[in-house]
């Protein structure tokens, strides 16, 4: 088959756009030509004789030690070796440099915008603007605490946008625990604004604050899976809470919001991307891997996207 036969190292990579490119093809013609190929059998001879097949297994050496004319020789067998990739097109977005470049800068706020619309789905969001990560404990001896970016919108409603790596048993604790500062901070302000109107000789004011709270909200993209119930479906990846009553589920109030997204959950094929949110965590999670722009990611966004990712820009 040509695609075999032209773009042998192409069809493992899925460097699908490229194949359907360069040969002129379709997507569906593409996809048929994917499903005759996985039908085909990489042994064939096994079939001959399957009861010899299953006693003669072949055995794969790491590593060849022979001893020629009186000396060691150390050698690999080609297959052995693990073959390495380098790619030298996109950055990974979840390292923290890029992560913030595009998600933390005033240049790019419009794509944390984007992104907080999509994942959020039920709010509408125009304008934020970005405030400290940093904050520093209730004494000198408390832990400090750097958030990865954290913003604002008019409404005062806040958002703090984390992004995780590695495995944390207790993120989800973290995540509550990160909530108190931006809900501290709307105490300590409704305070200055007091203390501002009193030094201005205003005798007849009063402290007064009904604890109106504005809405915090932690997004945290998390590159592994979290255990939930048992009948969790094992791809779903995103996950909302908020304070609710345990019978009937009322809810308490919105002013908590702890959205989860488990790239590690993710593992839709690019054929497979239906919304916007999909098409985020397949960036997310494979943008580094691509070396062009897929027909799927079009939109102005996304190449805009895929540009501010280029490694050299």
């Amino acid at each position: 088959m040509k695609i075999l036969n032209n773009y042998f190292n192409d069809f493992p990579s899925k460097h699908y756009q490229k194949i359907m490119t360069r040969m002129n093809i379709s997507e569906d013609e593409l996809k048929a030509a994917i499903a005759k190929i996985l039908k085909l059998n990489p042994s064939p001879g096994g079939q001959i004789d399957d009861s010899y097949t299953d006693q003669a297994q072949q055995i794969v050496p790491d590593f060849i030690l022979e001893y020629i004319d009186g000396e060691l020789l150390l050698s690999m067998p080609r297959f052995s070796i693990p073959e390495l990739r380098v790619n030298k097109k996109y950055a990974e977005l979840l390292c923290d440099f890029m992560f913030k470049r595009l998600f933390g800068s005033e240049a790019n706020k419009d794509v944390l915008i984007s992104f907080l619309n999509t994942v959020l789905e039920d709010v509408e969001i125009v304008e934020v603007d970005f405030i400290p990560t940093e904050h520093h404990g209730m004494t000198e001896d408390d832990r400090k605490v750097i958030f990865d970016i954290a913003c604002k919108c008019k409404s005062g409603a806040s958002f703090i946008i984390e992004m995780q790596k590695g495995y944390q048993k207790h993120f989800r604790k973290r995540a509550i625990y990160y909530t108190t500062y931006p809900i501290n901070e709307q105490g300590r302000f409704a305070r200055e604004n007091y203390l501002k109107e009193k030094s201005a000789g205003r005798s007849d004011v009063k402290f007064q604050w009904d604890y109106d709270l504005k809405p915090v909200t932690v997004v945290a993209i998390l590159n592994f899976k979290y255990d939930h119930t048992v009948d969790w479906p094992h791809d779903r990846y995103h996950s909302s809470y908020r304070l609710r009553e345990d019978s009937n589920h009322e809810l308490m109030t919105d002013v908590l919001r702890f959205v989860f997204l488990e790239l590690g959950r993710f593992d839709k094929t690019i054929w497979e991307l239906e919304t916007v949110f999909d098409k985020w965590m397949y960036l997310l999670k494979n943008i580094h891997k691509m070396d062009e722009i897929p027909v799927k990611f079009s939109d102005p966004l996304f190449k805009r996207l895929f540009l501010l990712a280029g490694i050299g820009n």
